[in-house]
C-alpha cells in the first residue's frame, strides 16, 4: 500500500496560443504571479509543458482555479508516485 508522502497532484491543461495569444500570455502571467506569491520570491522558474505536478494540494487547487479561467481543457488528478 502506497504511503501518503507519495501522493502528488497532476494538473493537465491546454491553453492554445495560436487562436488567442493574449489569453495565453494572461494565463502564464497569472500562474507566474501565483508562484511568486506562493513561494515568496521575486522570480520563480517553471515549465510550460502543459502539465504541473506538485505534492502540495493547496497549490494544485489554486493552479486549477486559474487554469479553468483560461484553458480549453483542464484536469486535476490525484496520483501516487510509483518511484
Amino acid at each position: 500500500m502506497p504511503t501518503a508522502d507519495k501522493t502528488v497532484w497532476v494538473l493537465d491543461y491546454d491553453v492554445p496560443y495560436k487562436k488567442n495569444y493574449a489569453k495565453h500570455r494572461a494565463f502564464y502571467r497569472a500562474v507566474h504571479k501565483l508562484m511568486q506569491e506562493y513561494f515568496n520570491k521575486e522570480s520563480v522558474e517553471f515549465s510550460s509543458l502543459s502539465c504541473y505536478i506538485t505534492a502540495d494540494e493547496q497549490l494544485a487547487e489554486k493552479m486549477y482555479k486559474i487554469t479553468k479561467e483560461y484553458a480549453n481543457r483542464c484536469h486535476l488528478y490525484k496520483a501516487v508516485k510509483m518511484q
